[in-house]
This record gives C-alpha cells, sequence and structure tokens, in this order.
C-alpha cells in the first residue's frame, strides 16, 4: 500500500461548508485506491506571516511523498511556498470545480520555473464517485547530507531549498529563530573564556567586548542546535537574522567552518550546493564571496565577504574581528587569505550546470573599505569579461588548489553538467561557455 501525506489547500474567500465536504470526498477516494494517507490539515492561506516557519517545519520533517491538493482557487502561492520545503517528491492535486485548476496550473508553472518538476493530475469531480488516476511517486530514502536552514528565512524567489533534496540529495532541515534563541540563552560566555579567545594567536580585535560575547554564544549556540537536528551544514539568511537578533551570524559560520562544518552566508542554496558537493570531495573549507568588482585589463576579480574560515589565512597573517561592513554592527572578519592557485564555482539556479574556472590568489587584505571585509584578488585563467557574462550569481565558491577536474567528476556523479574551462582568453568577443 502507498503512503503519502496530504496537505490540503483552500482559499479564505471560499466557503468552508462547500470546500470541507470536498476534503472529505478526497479521503475516502484516496482510501478506496488503497492510498494510506497522513493529513497534514489544510492551510487557507499565508497570511499572517507568523504561519510561515510552522509549515516550513512541517513539510522539511514529512518522510512521505506529499500531494499538494487544491481543494479551492486562489492556493497557488501557498502551494508554492510549501514545496520550496519539501525533501520528498510532492504532486499537485486538482478537481475540475472551486477554481481548483486554474491554481494548480499557475502553482505548476512557477514551481517549474524554480527549477522543480511537479506532477499534477487531474482527479475530475470529487463529487462524482468516478474512480481516480494517480501514480504516488516512490518516497526519497537515501541522502548525501543534511543541511540547517535556520530562520528566519526570505522567500526563496530561485533555488529554494527542496532543490538541494531532489538535484543535490541533501536534505533540509528548517530551525526557528525561536528555537535557535532558546539554545542561545542558555549559553555562556564568561569573562575568562572571553579573554582566553581575544588572547588567540595570530587574532586582532576591535570590536566591543559586549559585541565579541553575543557572537560567541550564538557560535555555542548553533553548534548545539545542528548536534541536536543532525546536521553539518547550515546557512543563515543573514540580514533578517541581523535585523531580529543584532548579531551577525559571520563569526559563527567562520568558527565552523574551521571545525569542519559547512557555513553558508545569505541563504544562498547555489552556493550551498557548491560547498557541499567540494567539502564531501575532501575540499573544505571553502569561501562564499561577492564578485564586488573585476578588471579586464588585469583579468582579475576582486572577491569580499565578511567572513571566511579563520584556517584559511595564509602562515604568519593576522586576523582581525570588524565590525560588519555594510551595518556597521556585531562582528565580522577580515582573514588574510593565503596566496596560490585557487578554483572557482558556480552552480546555476536550477542546479543544474556549474561552472568553474582556475585562478591564482596574487593578493588579499586589500582594505577596501567600500567593500566587505575579507577582500582577495583573483588572476583568472580565462577572459573576465566572457566570465562575467556567462556567471550564473552574485555569489563565487572559491577553494584552493586547481581542482576542477577533481569537481567535474563529483558533480557529473550527482547529475550536473559540469564546465571546466569556461572561455577562452579573447579580448574581443566573448564565447559561449561549452557544458562538458
Amino acid at each position: 500500500m502507498a503512503s503519502v501525506s496530504l496537505l490540503a489547500l483552500a482559499s479564505r474567500v471560499h466557503r468552508e461548508d462547500r470546500w470541507g465536504k470536498l476534503y472529505v470526498n478526497l479521503l475516502s477516494f484516496l482510501k478506496a485506491l488503497g492510498v494510506k494517507v497522513k493529513p497534514l490539515g489544510v492551510v487557507t492561506g499565508l497570511t499572517p506571516v507568523k504561519r510561515w516557519p510552522g509549515l516550513q517545519s512541517r513539510i522539511a520533517k514529512n518522510p512521505r511523498p506529499l500531494l499538494l491538493v487544491h481543494l479551492t482557487g486562489g492556493t497557488s502561492r501557498v502551494a508554492v511556498e510549501a514545496a520550496k520545503w519539501s525533501n520528498q517528491p510532492f504532486v499537485l492535486l486538482a478537481h475540475n470545480q472551486q477554481n481548483s485548476l486554474p491554481s494548480a496550473l499557475e502553482a505548476k508553472v512557477k514551481l517549474e520555473a524554480l527549477g522543480l518538476k511537479p506532477k499534477l493530475f487531474l482527479m475530475g469531480s470529487l463529487g462524482s464517485g468516478k474512480a481516480v488516476k494517480l501514480t504516488v511517486p516512490r518516497p526519497r530514502k537515501v541522502f548525501k547530507g543534511s543541511m540547517a536552514i535556520i530562520g528566519p528565512v526570505r522567500p526563496f524567489d530561485i533555488a529554494p531549498p527542496a532543490l538541494l533534496a531532489s538535484r543535490a540529495l541533501v536534505k533540509v532541515v528548517y530551525v526557528s529563530y525561536r528555537s535557535l534563541m532558546r539554545a542561545y540563552k542558555l549559553t555562556i560566555v564568561g569573562d575568562e573564556g572571553l579573554k582566553a579567545f581575544k588572547l588567540s594567536p595570530g587574532l586582532t580585535v576591535e570590536v566591543p567586548d559586549e559585541e565579541l560575547k553575543r557572537s560567541l554564544r550564538l557560535c555555542l549556540a548553533v553548534k548545539e542546535v545542528l548536534r541536536k537536528v543532525k546536521c553539518s551544514a547550515f546557512t543563515f539568511d543573514c540580514f533578517s537574522f541581523l535585523q531580529r537578533s543584532g548579531i551577525t551570524p559571520c563569526l559563527t559560520i567562520s568558527i565552523l567552518g574551521s571545525e569542519g562544518y559547512v557555513g553558508v552566508c545569505e541563504a544562498d542554496v547555489q552556493a550551498s550546493t557548491a560547498m557541499l558537493i567540494a567539502s564531501q570531495a575532501g575540499l573544505r573549507p571553502c569561501f562564499m564571496a561577492n564578485i564586488a568588482s573585476a578588471d579586464t585589463k588585469l583579468n582579475t576579480l576582486t572577491l569580499a565577504h565578511c567572513t571566511a574560515a579563520r584556517v584559511l589565512a595564509k602562515p604568519g597573517g593576522t586576523v582581525k574581528l570588524l565590525p560588519h561592513f555594510e551595518s556597521q554592527r556585531s562582528v565580522s572578519l577580515e582573514v588574510p587569505i593565503e596566496g596560490g592557485p585557487v578554483t572557482l564555482i558556480g552552480v546555476s539556479p536550477s542546479l543544474s550546470s556549474v561552472l568553474m574556472v582556475e585562478g591564482e590568489v596574487i593578493r588579499s587584505s586589500l582594505g577596501i573599505p567600500t567593500l566587505c571585509r575579507t577582500q582577495v584578488e583573483v588572476k583568472v585563467s580565462r577572459d573576465v569579461e566572457g566570465l562575467l557574462h556567462w556567471w550564473v550569481g552574485g555569489h563565487v565558491v572559491l577553494v584552493k588548489n586547481h581542482v576542477a577536474r577533481t569537481l567535474t567528476e563529483s558533480f557529473k556523479l550527482r547529475g550536473f553538467q559540469a564546465v571546466r574551462h569556461l572561455v577562452k582568453r579573447n579580448p574581443h568577443k566573448p564565447r559561449r561557455a561549452k557544458l562538458r
């Protein structure tokens, strides 16, 4: 007997006495088909926003294939938001009443634009008593890793968490802001602990003690939460978290990255995928950065971000703790990244192709006041203008050494089309990147 979870969707505009009967009929139909159903309830819209974390958590924890049933019209948005968090394959179900089918079709198109591949089944009339033909997908049981996405998080307009499960086989665990802050309240960083940290070799502190204490407490809280949810990777929507807590996750990402965790800024699913696959290939830690500027004459990129693992620092280099660049609050890091060969990785929003280019770190700690704190200049092996034309996002993942060939095989094993060399050096006419 097939086993599924079912989330029913209804609009507040439609009368409950009408869609309520449809819901009862639906459960009867599925039972007659021999489908074992675990109801997840009926969602009647996503306002107020306070309901979103509960929905995200429910969907992410679900271990069965998911049926998203459009009982009425006006339900495409909630279907999309629910599907974004599913670790399991999902199906859209529609019928021929209450504007169900138009909403299901709209949800299908939106999900396809996000890189997901939903199946849509039309059940005809739920009140007709006719047989329903439904193919239930198999559950996804094997994952190659797990990642905690820590709230609050923005709506994922591109590369939603569900793509991590379907494309990279990484299970998503949603951790609410409230859960994290409960752990935070239980952490203590005393004066002696703070003093010991400040005396760490190769470290200069240029932030107030109280701000540093709060950042260290956050690090301890995140580590405890990761232990509980059994995740070795995590990400924050940094600016949402900063606005709500007054703390930047920069130091947490840096410290835990040096301890072997994969920490990703800005809830970037594309960068998360690149960093997870690189880490599983033994290439860690990685550095996620903005492509902050480019020099087409020197063929260099300036990469910058407010965090990097301390172990990436060059021998004898000094790591500085400074206020966060944009907000001038809390703590961020300037890490003098070691020079030498590197590989830059970018994953497409659909998590279906990968762009990679090799280069050399020629300078770091550039001291540019208008960029994020950790800054590095990379001379790349291919035409910068062409690279920018074909790059797949604002972020890039930096991995030490020339490892494009190794990573090509790692990404291909996950079903990606990997690109090792983007474009040939041609100052006059950038050429299309070739998928290999």
